[in-house]
Parts: structure tokens; C-alpha cells; sequence
């Protein structure tokens, strides 16, 4: 705050002593107007800056200007490509496909109103650990974080068949998206409204959660927030290492062959893409998850 008392006190007196100078002692006239400046622009930098708490508190953290900047990280890596599908196809390449498709829909939607504006901090999917994932989001200005994944289930829920000589591992039974948020990242209520507000759009775009991550087995157990939109509670390293809201969504199970189908095919994916940018337009929009 700038003020000529304020200058004053910098020469070794406070400013309340300034004041009870000025007030308590015959002051000059021109003392007497820096008193009554004073007291005006206390009046002015007051009103100024309520007007400026309440704006700032209609708008969720990242979306001061309407719109939100969110660093996609792609699962896994071209090294560590993760699960298997039924068919055999790498969890990373279908990670890498679906976030290249995401970014170039949200560049084509840059000019709306409310438009998230998205980038890949790993395109060509090196290996680089959990917890630096986040960093290297936040240095390029990310707001928030989606690490995309496709999912898999334990051993035990799977059968197998064999295609062109080749053994595979599927499951006929356990399909959906799943949504994680970490409570050990600082803004962990702003990643679980995102999380909110991205399990329903995809319940409004025809997807359906699964809960299976809550079973209680070995490498499961995981508390479900919201069964209705499929959010979870997980330690995951990326997550919490995140000093930005942050999620992780599993796509779909891609060992139901089912389900695996429907995710190869773009209208699907593009569906799903659209319910992702629709929410994060929500979320920088201050709609309420309802």
C-alpha cells in the first residue's frame, strides 16, 4: 500500500505515530491535508480490495481469467508400457492416442467461452518419474493436472483365450471409468469437484463407472468418494506430488473385450474427449456438481 505516511515512516517512525503526530500536535495545513488524503485513500484501498475478494472468490483456483491451463500427463511410458489389453495392445499406446486426440479437440475449441486450454508435458512418452511429472507440468504453468490411463483388474477376476496362436487375458464381467483424487495433495477439494464434474459428464455422454477398485482384495480396498460418478481416494505418487488440483482417470477396463471394442472406436473416444472438455468448462465456469 503506497501512501505519504507510509513514506514518512520509512524515515524511522511508524505510522501510527506519523498519525498521532499529525493529530495530537498543531499540524501545519499541509499536514492536515496529508492526514485527510490519507484517510481518503484508506477509504478508497478498502472498498477497492473487498470488491476484489469477493470477485476472486466466485472463481475456483487456476481460472482467474475465465479459463483454466491443465497439463495432461500420459500414462505409463513407452518403456514401462503398463497393462495388456485382450487384444494385446499396449496400455501406453492407447493412453498416447487418446490424450493427442484430447489436445487437438481443445485447440479446435480454444475461442469458446470458458475453454480449457491443454497441453502434453510428455508427447513422446519418455520415462520420467511420478513425482517429476507434476513439476514439469506446474513450470509450464499448469493449473491442474489429468493423468489419462486405461485399466486392468487382478489376476483373479480373469479368464483367458487364445487368437492367432497367441494366449490373452481378458475379463467378461468388470467394465467402466474411474476417477482418482489424492486427500495428500494441498488442493484436494478442488480435485474432487474436478473429479465430480468430469465423472458426470461421462455419465451424461453414456460411460459407466466401475467400482470395482473398492473390493476388498489385496491391491484394491480403495475408498469410493462417489459411487454415482466413480471417484476414488487413492495415494498415487503423481497425485500427491501435485502442488495443483489433480486427477487420474482409468478410461475403461481394457481387458473387457467388450469394452475394449467400444474404446477403439473414435466416436466413442471422441464422445469421452468431449465429456472431459465439457467438464473442465464447467469447473472454470463455477457450475455446481449436481
Amino acid at each position: 500500500m503506497f501512501s505519504w505516511i507510509r513514506v514518512i515512516s520509512l524515515t524511522g517512525f511508524g505510522e501510527a505515530s506519523v498519525i498521532r503526530h499529525l493529530t495530537q500536535v498543531k499540524a501545519s495545513a499541509a499536514s492536515r491535508r496529508i492526514l485527510m488524503l490519507y484517510s481518503l485513500l484508506l477509504a478508497i484501498l478498502s472498498v477497492w480490495g473487498a470488491t476484489t475478494t469477493v470477485r476472486a472468490s466466485t472463481l475456483f483456483k487456476g481460472c482467474n481469467d475465465g479459463h483454466i491451463t491443465v497439463g495432461l500427463d500420459i500414462g505409463h511410458s513407452q518403456f514401462d508400457p503398463s497393462a495388456t489389453s485382450a487384444t494385446g495392445i499396449t496400455e501406453f499406446t492407447l493412453n498416447k492416442r487418446f490424450a493427442h486426440e484430447l489436445s487437438v479437440m481443445a485447440a479446435h475449441r480454444a475461442r469458446d467461452v470458458n475453454a480449457p486450454r491443454l497441453f502434453i508435458h510428455n508427447p513422446l512418452g519418455p520415462q520420467i518419474s511420478l513425482r517429476e511429472r507434476p513439476t514439469r507440468i506446474q513450470e509450464r504453468g499448469g493449473e491442474a493436472l489429468i493423468s489419462l490411463h486405461h485399466d486392468s483388474v487382478k489376476e483373479r477376476h480373469l479368464d483367458s483365450y487364445t487368437i492367432n496362436g497367441r494366449r490373452h487375458h481378458y475379463t467378461p464381467k468388470i467394465r467402466g471409468f474411474s476417477i482418482f483424487v489424492s486427500r495428500s495433495n494441498p488442493h484436494f477439494s478442488e480435485s474432487f469437484k474436478l473429479a465430480r464434474l468430469i465423472g458426470r459428464s461421462l455419465l451424461s455422454a453414456g460411460r459407466r463407472p466401475t467400482d470395482h477398485h473398492a473390493e476388498d482384495i489385496p491391491g484394491e480396498r480403495r475408498e469410493l468418494l462417489d459411487t454415482e460418478f466413480g471417484v476414488y481416494e487413492a495415494p498415487f505418487a503423481v497425485l500427491i506430488a501435485a502442488r495443483i488440483p489433480a486427477v487420474l482417470i482409468e478410461l475403461g477396463v481394457i481387458v473387457n473385450r467388450t469394452e475394449e471394442r467400444e474404446l477403439s472406436s473414435t466416436e466413442v473416444r471422441a464422445r469421452t474427449q468431449t465429456a472431459i472438455l465439457e467438464a473442465l468448462t464447467s469447473y472454470c465456469a463455477g457450475k455446481p456438481v449436481q
